[in-house]
């Protein structure tokens, strides 16, 4: 039996990481929520910069580990789906 099996969608929860990716002039970082066993996630952003404004993203995307500018994926924990 599968872990999430027999239960509700209430318990079911998914992996949290911090994804980071070459950028210029300086790297950026995003928020990647895997939603499948394939990897693919939403990923929660900020993008822009202080001096000419910036805008909260969330997207739907593939693993992060394919783009060419992914450096580094970091475990952040675990959030509930009903979050």
């Amino acid at each position: 039996m599968r872990r999430d099996e027999g239960r509700g969608r209430k318990d079911m929860s998914y992996n949290v990481f911090l994804t980071a990716y070459i950028g210029a002039p300086r790297d950026y970082y995003a928020i990647f929520v895997e939603t499948a066993p394939d990897g693919t996630c939403y990923n929660f952003q900020v993008t822009g910069d202080i001096q000419n404004g910036m805008r909260y993203e969330c997207k739907a995307s593939k693993k992060p580990e394919i783009s060419a500018s992914f450096s580094s994926k970091t475990s952040l924990g675990r959030v509930a789906a009903t979050d």
